[in-house]
């Protein structure tokens, strides 16, 4: 998984993982923490903590999926519908086609 910037992050109040410093990662989303007294900000677990990256929830939805595949590979160590089965969800995780 490749994190991105926090300042790429989108700001429309989708789900997404967040990860700020000390290695804390958790879902979160950007809006207002608890009412409309409040400015925006991304909302986490970690109160007292800034998210310094993100990345797609659908990547970690697709996690046990792309691990089934990968495994069905190594265990053939040949090329095989598994092969195809890999690309298809790594494609279907990135969201492009095969």
């Amino acid at each position: 998984m490749k994190w991105q910037p926090i300042e790429t992050a989108p700001t429309d109040g989708t789900r997404i993982l967040l990860r700020g410093r000390n290695g804390r990662i958790a879902d979160g989303h950007y809006g207002q923490p608890d009412g409309f007294a409040n400015p925006k900000r991304f909302v986490w677990p970690y109160i007292n903590a800034t998210p310094t990256h993100w990345a797609p929830l659908a990547l970690i939805a697709a996690a046990a999926e792309l691990l089934a595949a990968a495994m069905k590979v190594n265990a053939l160590s040949i090329q095989t519908d598994a092969h195809k089965e890999l690309r298809a969800a790594i494609a279907k995780a990135r969201g492009t086609p095969c």
